[in-house]
């Protein structure tokens, strides 16, 4: 089924009948999440006096974003004079499940509705599968971010942080941790030098 043939069907819902129920079982088994199909669906099957209807309206319904358009699509006789000139959809412009919020009411489609459109064409034309975006070398040099969470920040750095890295037997940094303490804390450099010592005797066992 094309565009065109779709969109008659979706203008005039009362063409819908039993003949089209395969027709809507077929679209939505290969797109269960297409609105407008589950709409004509269940326009088919009420038309055609189909006992599913019931169970297919709250399947529906649940899938179905635009509440107010199914109701005039499956209950007619209830919106007598909601459409002009018998139609419940009019010019050239999809409805809610098929891309536009607004439904067109009249006239000829805009440039944006036959620009959408013909997008939704090309895109059924071309067999209405999504294409894999190939895999392109990116010039911008990578961030290895375990290096960079591995990296010590100098807000952490406090004399536990040190004593942390010893018990965890990581000596160089220790020592280097306690370097930086003994260059902030002045007042304490006597203390960290020998710390210092004491882990780099450490290492030499």
């Amino acid at each position: 089924m094309n565009s065109t043939e779709f969109l008659k069907y979706y203008r005039h819902p009362g063409l819908c009948g039993a003949g089209e129920v395969p027709l809507w079982e077929e679209l939505l088994r290969e797109y269960p999440w297409f609105q407008s199909g589950w709409m004509l669906y269940l326009c088919s099957l009420r038309a055609s006096g189909d006992p599913r209807f019931e169970e297919n309206l709250r399947q529906g319904a649940l899938r179905i974003r635009d509440r107010r358009t199914l109701r005039r699509m499956v209950e007619p006789e209830k919106n007598k004079g909601s459409f002009p000139s018998g139609e419940y959809l009019a010019g050239g412009e999809f409805a809610s499940g098929l891309g536009s919020d607004d439904v067109v009411t009249g006239g000829g489609a805009s440039p944006e509705s036959a620009l959408k459109q013909q997008l939704i064409e090309r895109f059924l034309a071309g067999g209405a599968a999504f294409g894999i975006l190939p895999v392109t070398a990116s010039t911008s040099p990578g961030i290895d971010l375990a290096e960079k969470a591995a990296e010590v920040s100098g807000d952490i750095l406090t004399e536990t942080f040190a004593n942390l890295l010893v018990q965890q037997e990581k000596y160089q940094e220790a020592i280097e941790a306690f370097e930086e303490l003994s260059l902030r804390y002045p007042g304490k450099s006597v203390y960290f030098a020998a710390r210092i010592e004491e882990v780099k005797r450490i290492m030499n066992y």
